[in-house]
């Protein structure tokens, strides 16, 4: 039985002790059914134009969707058919031989909604070709960067944050 035990535990953390770079690397384990990693690359302001540049090496292979989550507190149970962040964003991310893995600019008004029934919060990506999506090489360096402009004054009311979320066993 503590073999076993030993084992999961080695399964569950041996992903992220490879991670480096920008961001904080979860990884909830081997049985997570929905969001196995996740890439936590902080907080970003929508309510001003600016951009942000983040190095990442050593994430797990998998596909991993990259988008802007945001908390909602109170709950808003219609906030992804109001779409309130006007905001443009430009998200780029580059593998260290130079290759566009992702070229995305579009009002967030336009991106994906991704919204649970409860309101307490929101997932906003691209969806479809070329979207926000891309396969990560266990060994791969990236560089991502994110450009805001048009930025709306009401995102200020929203904590965003940046993340990569790749699928656990679902």
């Amino acid at each position: 039985m503590f073999v076993r035990l030993a084992v999961l535990s080695y399964l569950m953390c041996a992903c992220v002790s490879v991670f480096g770079g920008d961001g904080r690397l979860i990884d909830k384990g081997p049985l997570e059914p929905n969001w196995r990693y996740i890439l936590d690359l902080g907080p970003v302001l929508l309510d001003q134009d600016g951009s942000y540049s983040f190095e990442i090496e050593g994430l797990p292979s998998a596909e991993f969707v990259v988008g802007f989550e945001v908390k909602l507190d109170p709950p808003e149970k219609d906030f992804g058919d109001r779409r309130p962040l006007g905001a443009t964003a430009e998200l780029k991310l580059l593998n260290s031989e130079g290759k566009t893995l992702i070229s995305e600019r579009a009002p967030l008004r336009d991106w994906t909604w991704s919204t649970p029934s409860d309101g307490e919060w929101a997932f906003i990506y691209r969806f479809g070709e070329p979207g926000t999506t891309f396969f990560a090489n266990s060994a791969g360096r990236y560089r991502l960067v994110l450009s805001v402009s048009d930025a709306s004054s009401t995102s200020v009311r929203y904590p965003v944050s940046l993340y990569a979320k790749a699928a656990g066993w679902k």
